[in-house]
Parts: C-alpha cells; sequence; structure tokens
C-alpha cells in the first residue's frame, strides 16, 4: 500500500474510452507525475513502446497506484560495502535525515500494541496523465504474535494487477520485516538483515546499511498504526515520526507528521479517524495522507497521494473483517 479528499473520485470510463485511454499509455512519454509520487527518489524512465495490447505498457497507471513504480534502467553491479547514507550532500541539498531503522540510529525504539489479523478491501480511484481510473484493493495482514505476513494486491479493468508482499518476525518494538516482494512486470524484493545491519536487493542494486526498526513500503502503514495504537497521546496533532523505509531497489527516511482527528465518508460508513501527513523532500510538489482508524485498532483506512497537477491516487475502505483475538 503501498496500503491512494472525498469529493474528488471521478465516475468510471465506458469500456471504449476506457480502451482508448489504455492504448494512448502504450505511446512512450515522460513518466506520469501519479509514477513520480508513489516511487519518490527513484528515477523512472519513460515507457518503452509495446506491440502487443495489455503489455507492461498499459499496467503504468496501475503499477503507479500499487505503489512502486520504479525504474527498469540498467543496474549497477553491488558494491562490497553498504551504503551508510553518510555520504557528505552536495552544498545545495539538505542532511539525509535520521529516522528510526537509519544506519547510527541511536534513539529510542517505539513502543507498540500489534493490529489484529485483518483483511481490508479498497475502492481506488485516480487520475494518471488526465486518464481517470478505478481500481480495486485489498490488504491482508496475518500474524501470531510472532510472525507477520501482509500482502497488498491492486487490479483494475483493462490494466491487470500489482502485488506487494511483506514478511517477518514480530519484536517488542514492532514489525521487523525480513523480505519485501513486489510483483508487477516482474518481481522485485529486498532481504533485510538487521543484526547484520544492511538490505540486500535482488537487482543488484547497492545493498544499504540499516538498523533495527527500518521498514518496508507496505509494513511501514501497519507499524505506524501499532505505534499510534500503543500511545495515542504521544501522537498529538503536530508531533512527527521519522522512518526509515525501503522498496525492492533503495531505501529512504519518511518523515510523518500527526495533523489530528478527522472524520470521513467512507464506502464502508462515517468512520472516526486520525490523519497524517507524509512531509515531501525538497523540491517535490508531492503530498501523501494517511487515515488510521481508532474503531480498528488505527489500521489504514483511506490513502490518498497527488500532485500539484491534479494527478492522484485514492485508497477508501470500503469492507474489513479484524479477527476478534488479539495476537
Amino acid at each position: 500500500v503501498g496500503p491512494a479528499a472525498c469529493g474528488d473520485s471521478a465516475d468510471k470510463p465506458a469500456a471504449a474510452d476506457t480502451a482508448t485511454a489504455v492504448e494512448a499509455e502504450a505511446t512512450p512519454a515522460a513518466p506520469s507525475a501519479l509514477d513520480q509520487l508513489l516511487a519518490p527518489g527513484e528515477p523512472i524512465p519513460a515507457p518503452t513502446p509495446e506491440t502487443t495490447p495489455g503489455s507492461a505498457a498499459d499496467l503504468q497507471p496501475l503499477n503507479a497506484v500499487a505503489g512502486q513504480g520504479e525504474s527498469s534502467a540498467t543496474q549497477n553491479p553491488p558494491a562490497p560495502e553498504a551504503k551508510t547514507g553518510t555520504d557528505a550532500p552536495n552544498a545545495s541539498e539538505p542532511a539525509p535525515t535520521i529516522g528510526i531503522g537509519s544506519a547510527g540510529y541511536a534513539g529510542p525504539l517505539p513502543a507498540i500494541k500489534l493490529p489484529p489479523s485483518a483483511q481490508l478491501q479498497f475502492q481506488a480511484k485516480g487520475s494518471a496523465k488526465g486518464f481517470q481510473y478505478s481500481a480495486k484493493a485489498q490488504l491482508v495482514f496475518k500474524t501470531d504474535g510472532l510472525r507477520y505476513q501482509a500482502e497488498q494486491q491492486v487490479s483494475a479493468f483493462l490494466m491487470g494487477s500489482r502485488s506487494q508482499t511483506s514478511s517477518g518476525r514480530v519484536t517488542p518494538h514492532g514489525l521487523a520485516p525480513q523480505r519485501f516482494v513486489d510483483n508487477a512486470r516482474r518481481e522485485r524484493s529486498a532481504e533485510l538483515d538487521t543484526e547484520a545491519g544492511r538490505i540486500r536487493y535482488s537487482d543488484g542494486d547497492d545493498p544499504q546499511a540499516v538498523s533495527a526498526g527500518v521498514q518496508d513500503r507496505l509494513s511501514i502503514f501497519l507499524q505506524l498504526s501499532s505505534m499510534v495504537a500503543a500511545n495515542p497521546e504521544r501522537y498529538a496533532p503536530g508531533s512527527t515520526v521519522a522512518i526509515n523505509v525501503t522498496s525492492a531497489r533503495s531505501a529512504e527516511v519518511w518523515t510523518f507528521v500527526v495533523d489530528g482527528p478527522e472524520t470521513l465518508d467512507l464506502p464502508a460508513g462515517p468512520t472516526a479517524t486520525l490523519r497524517l501527513t507524509r512531509q515531501p523532500r525538497k523540491g517535490q510538489d508531492q503530498s501523501a495522507h494517511l487515515w488510521l482508524a481508532p474503531s480498528l485498532q488505527y489500521l489504514p483506512v483511506r490513502i490518498r497521494l497527488s500532485q500539484s497537477n491534479g494527478d492522484f491516487a485514492d485508497l477508501q475502505l470500503q469492507a474489513a473483517t479484524v479477527d476478534k483475538t488479539p495476537p
């Protein structure tokens, strides 16, 4: 999720119009704002022309919604040592943010209250390069209190599907991912080893140095749920939390600001929530909002990502099945 404002949803296009729009997506073009939005900090090349309908190029809007629309550029071989993220920044760039899970992080680890196993169904709508789309999304979280597995899948008419999985251990300070898999045009994965202090990537990207508390792009939402559920008063409006988050290609620190309580009119019904906003990095005009529901032990019930040109992805809860037995 990479588990995505109520009045911004668009009507689903007719089949003929949809086919025309999908065909247009196969034409080489600059990456859409939505692609850049959901793969922050990772270069995305223009799509390669395809001759077969339903090809990878046609999946580009869906790939963006699912969360990581990452580069398929030629990969560099792995470096002998993990990147530490402590290289001197350019004079024009701010120093890298240090967050929970960053290499060298020496601050406290969070208290957590793990959510129970749950299955969340979402309605997803959005716009990319003027193409209005509707999709279905599902987030399944399973845990026995010792280990966990999370899976997210997004599928759209004429556009295929994309899935992500995160699995690992449960610790006194929350989820400890050990493997993250992103499966779209092809499968990419990240192997997280906090005991060795590094992440290795299947495509041969440079390994990166990390510490305990690092998350992946799916587990981060469930980890935030666990943190807020354990100590809601800690996350008063205006408070912030920074966590190192990896995709299947690289890691960076995500900083969230707590906006405050908000009641949403979701497909699942009126829901009281706590809204968090991910701060954009310098020079980016993208925004990301996450709503957590106290009634569902702060599980995510809405994710919205948008850019100033009007491109957006909005995932809103339609139904939830939550295990009544806590892990």
